[in-house]
């Protein structure tokens, strides 16, 4: 209904996290000004580990459609629902679905030094993926990773601490979503009279406050 993906075929079929959201346009809001700032790169390829059903993967293929998308996730479900969206919205041709991803695969798939956006989302699996001494490459991506000390004390700094050489590193905290996060209803007395229920709906069910870091290249990659 609103945000980058508005117009989206999606089916709410959510691995791991809310779907309400994503059908109002709010899901992690807070990283649509990163998204939007971007949109006038030119990404060959984008990299979404922790795909879980596609909403960033068939998203981020509408958004830019001259990428390839690169979606690693590992439950089979997951895979299942990404593959039926990418043909619902017409860009299967563009997004190749894998299963989970090690040191070895992320380093293949960033080995040709083209712009590309890597999103990370994996329970605390970013402490051993996202590290540019093992993956040079990861040093030229455009790079948005979701933090989760909540399951792995100190693993938001650690990142934050290999990122800081190559990149400028903006750190992003969830928030309550607000009236200016909604489209609909159009009205926008009918809207403010019904914003409880609308933030109820848009309850991302967090356990507990989130941040991610946006991590703009401090050198781009020219290929």
């Amino acid at each position: 209904m609103n945000g980058p993906f508005k117009g989206m075929h999606y089916e709410g079929d959510s691995v791991c996290s809310a779907s309400d959201p994503k059908f109002l346009g709010t899901y992690e809001v807070e990283l649509v000004p990163a998204l939007l700032n971007w949109k006038q790169i030119p990404f060959k390829t984008i990299i979404d580990i922790g795909a879980a059903e596609g909403y960033y993967a068939v998203g981020l293929s509408l958004l830019f459609p001259n990428a390839q998308i690169e979606a690693y996730e590992t439950t089979e479900a997951g895979r299942a629902i990404i593959k039926y969206l990418s043909e619902k919205n017409k860009v299967s041709a563009r997004i190749n679905i894998h299963g989970h991803c090690d040191i070895a695969d992320l380093h293949a798939v960033t080995s040709n030094l083209s712009p590309m956006l890597l999103i990370m989302d994996i329970e605390g699996g970013e402490r051993v993926l996202l590290n540019p001494k093992e993956i040079p490459a990861l040093q030229f991506a455009y790079i948005i990773v979701e933090l989760h000390d909540c399951f792995d004390p100190g693993v938001g700094d650690l990142i934050k601490d290999r990122l800081s050489a190559s990149h400028h590193v903006e750190e992003i905290w969830s928030r309550e979503r607000r009236y200016s996060d909604f489209s609909e209803p159009r009205n926008p007395f009918t809207r403010r009279f019904l914003l409880p229920y609308l933030k109820q709906y848009s309850s991302e069910f967090r356990p507990e406050k989130m941040r991610w870091l946006v991590c703009t290249p401090k050198i781009k990659a020219v290929n």
